[in-house]
């Protein structure tokens, strides 16, 4: 492998930097399963408030209750949506780091054959 030339080195140095002082929170991977249940539980409630609006809507014909009843289940469905998805792709990358990748036997066979050229 060629030695890196001094501009490359500082952006390897200032990316390493910008990853070491980063908050632990930094990406939906990096959401607990705490936060995740919580933002799930807000969804769903959102949600249940938004029916009871569809109930009060259809009791009281009043366009705006049904909007706002339209408005609450649809971001509610949307957060639990997005938890859930944080949630499966948390567990699959703890899954990911146990067995490695599906290609890694690939990788390395495909590096090792340009590695001896």
């Amino acid at each position: 492998m060629a030695p890196l030339s001094e501009h490359e080195q500082k952006i390897l140095d200032e990316i390493e930097a910008g990853l070491k002082s980063g908050s632990p929170r930094s990406g939906p991977a990096a959401t607990s399963p705490d936060e995740l249940a919580r933002r799930f539980r807000l969804g769903a409630f959102g949600f249940v408030i938004g029916f009871a609006l569809l109930i009060t809507f259809f009791i009281t014909q009043i366009l705006i209750v049904g909007v706002l009843a339209f408005g609450a289940m649809v971001v509610g469905i949307v957060v639990m949506a997005g938890a859930g998805s944080g949630y499966v792709a948390a567990k699959a990358g703890d899954k990911r780091k146990k067995r490695g990748s599906p290609f890694e036997g690939w990788e390395r066979a495909l590096r090792d054959r340009y590695r001896k050229e």
